[in-house]
């Protein structure tokens, strides 16, 4: 996902803010436990559920108070607002929960008002790295300990699909975004296109357990979540 840096763009103030507030808000204690194909839900505790109430709240009022246009594009921030509120009363995941309010957010369209969640335990490399050329995204780089290298991903292969999703310019940042900081996931099915042929095939990823955050008083810890925020995708262009 496209990161810019403090000092260049103002927007991105709000964001960085968001960002803080809503770790404060919601801590992940337990992690996401990892099935052999796909990065399983947690089930969705009542305090969850209740700090994701507030942080909705804390993201209308953020918005409100910040964001460069008054009119949010035309959307209607209330309707916008209540749905997401309900939408979060009948999660029952603390996944699903998360998406909800990423998605309050992503419907604005703007690469620099995001939600970034607290760090998962569980989190999970896939070994890609690509390029747009135009529309398209082609592999640039596989890291050559991870199962997309044994599979056979190799540079110069165009990525057309992510778990059935098709990858272009413009989804490739958030479908980083979705399986690196929303859903990690054990695993990916890549449709590859290459030589004139197009090869579908899974690949595991690397994952690992990362120590629970239970609280952000501590400067060290504050320091390392804040380098974990900044490293987990690390330039918008892996997977």
């Amino acid at each position: 996902m496209h990161r810019v840096k403090l000092n260049h763009v103002p927007v991105r103030r709000a964001a960085i803010r968001l960002r803080l507030i809503c770790s404060v808000l919601l801590v992940l204690p337990l992690g996401v436990p990892v099935s052999p194909a796909a990065a399983q839900q947690t089930t969705l505790e009542a305090q969850d559920r209740s700090r994701g109430h507030r942080i909705l709240g804390v993201l209308r009022e953020e918005l409100e108070d910040r964001y460069y246009d008054a009119t949010f594009h035309g959307i209607d921030l209330d309707t916008l607002y209540a749905k997401a509120d309900s939408a979060i009363s009948r999660a029952t995941s603390y996944t699903e929960m998360l998406g909800v309010l990423a998605q309050f957010l992503l419907v604005l369209n703007d690469s620099h008002t995001l939600f970034d969640p607290p760090p998962l335990r569980v989190r999970a490399q896939y070994g890609i790295s690509w390029q747009p050329v135009g529309e398209a995204c082609y592999v640039t780089a596989v890291d050559s300990s991870s199962d997309a290298y044994r599979q056979g991903v190799r540079p110069g292969d165009r990525l057309l699909r992510i778990n059935q999703m098709p990858v272009t310019r413009r989804s490739a940042p958030l479908l980083s975004y979705v399986y690196y900081l929303l859903r990690p996931s054990s695993g990916l099915v890549l449709e590859l296109g290459r030589d004139g042929r197009v090869e579908t095939m899974e690949i595991a990823a690397k994952v690992t357990q990362h120590p629970p955050v239970l609280n952000l008083q501590d400067q060290a810890t504050r320091i390392r979540v804040r380098e974990e925020w900044e490293t987990d995708i690390p330039d918008g262009s892996s997977f």
